[in-house]
């Protein structure tokens, strides 16, 4: 099931990384750089209007039946209960600044739960992917989430936008907790990607506030594939609303969703 979703949507995934590469090798001029949301600081370029362009026309050809939810152009709605997400620039400060962590994100979810997750990584060329009970993948390798099960030494994601700057005391406390406990922590900026590291071990877990549909969905379904445990902090599925979101291997899973749960500060 969604073969044939999961092969014209890896093939536009593709020929959207090269729109943003050429994007890449360029400096944006002031004109292709607007703020979507100065309270927020949330800015959106020309590239991510374009790569958006693409997709969405590609898939509206395809499946006329499915709906679709862009982060910059809204929602579209279908006949079918099914409807896709796409962030088509996830960390797009990051590509602005030539900061090599962004990445192109798409899923095909139900009202539920995602059912097919693509993020495409144009800088290193890796596609992760994942298909619902058909596992995960890192471009034709299978994938699976670390073993880890002791603080020390493990290596976790964090993320926190400025529109969650009320949730800064939690996040400091987490942070605080986790790295004198021997732990790392790494903060990317691009949260598609974080979920797929956790979902193949270069990271243990990770927790982030206030991610929207599209930066989640995707990363979900292949975290989940992977072996991984994924929920809100207060431990149920995500409802396509901003969300503040934690993932990870069952052990790190479980011992940060306990942790955020004594913080009880959200």
């Amino acid at each position: 099931m969604f073969e044939r979703e999961f092969d014209i949507a890896s093939k536009t995934l593709a020929f959207a990384r090269d729109v943003v590469m050429k994007h890449f090798s360029r400096t944006l001029s002031l004109r292709e750089v607007r703020y979507k949301s100065k309270e927020n600081l949330e800015i959106v370029t020309t590239t991510d209007r374009m790569v958006e362009d693409l997709i969405v026309g590609i898939l509206k050809n395809e499946f006329p039946e499915y709906g679709i939810w862009s982060e910059e152009s809204g929602r579209f709605a279908g006949d079918s209960e099914l409807f896709w997400l796409l962030d088509p620039l996830d960390g797009t400060k990051n590509f602005l600044r030539k900061f090599p962590s962004f990445a192109i994100s798409l899923a095909l979810v139900n009202p539920q739960i995602p059912l097919m997750g693509i993020a495409m990584d144009p800088i290193r060329k890796e596609m992760f992917w994942a298909i619902k009970d058909k596992g995960s993948f890192r471009n034709k390798r299978r994938i699976f989430v670390s073993q880890k099960t002791r603080l020390e030494g493990a290596m976790f994601a964090c993320g926190i936008p400025f529109r969650a700057r009320h949730n800064l005391d939690l996040f400091e406390q987490m942070f605080r907790h986790l790295f004198l406990k021997g732990a790392g922590i790494r903060k990317t900026g691009c949260t598609a990607l974080e979920m797929c590291y956790t979902a193949m071990g270069r990271l243990d877990g990770l927790w982030v506030f206030q991610q929207a549909p599209w930066d989640y969905a995707a990363g979900w379904i292949i975290m989940e594939e992977a072996g991984g445990m994924f929920a809100t902090f207060e431990g149920k599925n995500p409802n396509w609303q901003h969300q503040n979101i934690v993932g990870g291997n069952p052990s790190m899973f479980e011992y940060l969703l306990n942790l955020l749960s004594s913080f009880s500060s959200f």
